[in-house]
């Protein structure tokens, strides 16, 4: 999900991670295909809520 969200953040920043396993790279690769709406986007950007300290 964080490899879509990088794409789909800029169109000319090109995401180059790193693994060592097969499976992973089938992953990385398959966030390619996965299209974000604007909405699930910007929630994705939206800051989140820390917990309070007790």
């Amino acid at each position: 999900m964080a490899l879509a969200w990088l794409l789909r953040r800029s169109p000319t920043m090109i995401p180059i991670p790193g693994t060592s396993s097969q499976a992973r790279v089938r992953d990385n690769i398959a966030a390619a295909t996965i299209h974000l709406s604007d909405d699930e986007f910007h929630r994705l950007n939206a800051p989140t809520v820390e917990a309070s300290p007790r």
